[in-house]
């Protein structure tokens, strides 16, 4: 093997081991401290300034701009915060996330084992889920120190080689190849941590001159936007207006830097930098000043990003339909909230009609209209959430509240009957096309029945929300019952064909006996939503 093709191998191993390291960190960053991140991103109010400093947090904490742009795009998505926060949110995270290459630019090579200890003694003494988050998080720091140490010693002997000199100056004149081949590794690696922790090390080791390398540092960042873009496609629009602003406010914070590397460059010879530490130290000014400049352009570029990317296309039955303004008569949002509703409990009866076909059948192109039903069930309950909790409640009466508590209640339980039907679905099919058996007749006349009784309780629930009526709520009780019993029995009867060794039973006994499972849970969010509506009309 060559000296270069082993330094190559050693550099790529390095990474490898680098980036491993770093989603150990990072996942485990997010478990302790995800919910805490959110809460100070909610407190952020109509400031710019606080959800930059927000980001500033989060980036840092997860060492990952990704993960706090998803974080923000997430909160966007359900209206914690604005376009505009988001946008300042990521600005921040852009920043906070350089925390890492500043920190790994020091020597830890004496913290090392310790590291290693005290996440072994972390693990092994102490218990429940914080301390075994907090082992993985030093775990994967020990892991990242390990690999920056790899990654030096194996750019090492390119310091004693002229022709890599000779390349990396003569590179000096073409920038846009050096940004372009590091934006490159950014997109591969998906953080922008790698890149620049290998370019640290050229300039560490003399291999590559400090404008070179500044060169480099301004690719891995003019691609660093590209990720969370990439992951925000089929996100709602709200996030993906987050991912996008921020991928365009990073092009054009490099664009508009880009005249003054040679100069940064100069000035960080002239104090003498250590090469390493002027890379770490200009990357991060680079995010810094990208914030400090582009910040005042957020509510303006929140404003565009809203009109340029509005909900368009799709199935009309999926989307809202009578959701107007909530800040009106709470009698009127509260009417349409029930309307919008009822239409979802459509789209879940149109599912759980589809279902038993699909499963008789095997049918691929109703399962595929099952879960494309699903995710419309998925977004009418969070736009009707959404839009109860836009409502003052100071104006409620009573009466008000507690319909909108109900409604809550019952879109919960839609969604998650819309789920069960999904994956139920899903799971039961492919299970019966990947063994290549089906249900013995008796068996799916039974769970036919079965379905026929949790369509009717679906229908007759649907009714009770519209005019609550006691006869009405006393028959769907009896038929909550009647589905417990005719789900024993069918448990009882599939048993004794399983036990005669029938082929058809003994082969799809899993699969049947899951798929009765979930038409009762199904019946049960049914009947709760049933007995809700009921205790709230007996209220008043």
């Amino acid at each position: 093997m060559s000296v270069g093709t082993g330094i190559i191998l050693q550099v790529v191993g390095s990474a490898a081991l680098l980036l491993w390291g770093l989603q150990m960190l990072r996942h485990s960053a997010a478990q302790l401290f995800g919910w805490r991140l959110k809460q100070l991103a909610s407190g952020a109010g109509n400031s710019g300034i606080r959800a930059f400093g927000a980001g500033v947090v989060m980036g840092g904490a997860l060492q990952s701009s990704t993960a706090a742009i998803s974080i923000g795009g997430t909160m966007a998505s359900n209206r914690v915060i604005t376009t505009s926060q988001g946008l300042a949110l990521a600005l921040g995270a852009d920043a906070g996330a350089t925390l890492a290459a500043q920190l790994l630019g020091f020597n830890w090579q004496a913290a090392l084992p310790v590291l290693l200890l005290a996440a072994y003694l972390t693990m092994r003494i102490g218990r429940g889920e914080t301390a075994r988050r907090s082992a993985h998080i030093m775990f994967g720091l020990a892991l990242m120190v390990l690999a920056v140490q790899l990654i030096a010693s194996a750019t090492e002997p390119l310091r004693a080689a002229p022709a890599a000199h000779g390349f990396f100056a003569a590179m000096v004149s073409e920038p846009l190849v050096l940004a372009l081949v590091f934006a490159f590794l950014t997109l591969l690696c998906h953080t922008t941590l790698a890149p620049v922790l290998l370019i640290m090390a050229l300039a560490g080791n003399e291999v590559a001159n400090l404008q070179a390398c500044f060169w480099m540092v301004m690719g891995v960042n003019a691609a660093a936007g590209i990720p969370p873009l990439t992951a925000s496609l089929g996100e709602p629009v709200e996030f993906r207006r987050v991912a996008a602003g921020n991928a365009v406010f990073r092009l054009l914070g490099v664009l508009m830097l880009a005249p003054i590397v040679a100069a940064a460059a100069a000035f960080a010879g002239e104090w003498g930098l250590d090469g390493s530490r002027a890379t770490a130290h200009f990357h991060t000014f680079v995010n810094v000043a990208m914030g400090a400049t582009l910040l005042v352009f957020t509510p303006l570029a929140g404003r565009w990003l809203e009109r340029a990317l509005t909900k368009v296309g799709g199935d009309e039955r999926l989307k809202p339909q009578y959701l107007r303004s909530s800040s009106g008569s709470i009698a009127q949002a509260i009417s349409d909230a029930t309307r919008e509703t009822l239409r979802m409990g459509d789209l879940v009866s149109q599912m759980l009609e589809n279902s038993t076909r699909a499963v008789r059948r095997g049918d691929a192109a109703l399962r595929a209209q099952i879960s494309k039903l699903d995710n419309g069930v998925d977004f009418l309950n969070r736009e009707i959430k959404l839009f109860i909790a836009a409502m003052d409640e100071n104006k409620m009466s009573d009466g008000e509240r507690r319909r909108a508590n109900l409604l809550l209640a019952t879109i919960t339980h839609l969604e998650h009957i819309g789920d069960t039907i999904d994956h139920g679905v899903v799971s039961v099919t492919r299970r019966l096309q990947a063994r290549r058996v089906r249900f013995s007749e008796d068996g799916m006349n039974e769970i036919r029945d079965i379905h026929s009784l949790a369509r009717e309780n679906l229908r007759g629930t649907l009714g009770l929300l519209v005019s609550p009526d006691q006869t009405v709520a006393k028959h769907l009780h009896q038929t909550r019952l009647q589905v417990e019993r005719r789900c024993e029995q069918t448990f009882r009867n599939h048993l004794a064909r399983v036990r005669s060794g029938r082929a058809e039973s003994v082969e799809s006994s899993s699969m049947h006996l899951d798929w009765v499972r979930d038409l009762k849970r199904v019946n049960n969010h049914i009947a709760e939503i049933a007995e809700g509506i009921f205790a709230v009309s007996q209220e008043g």
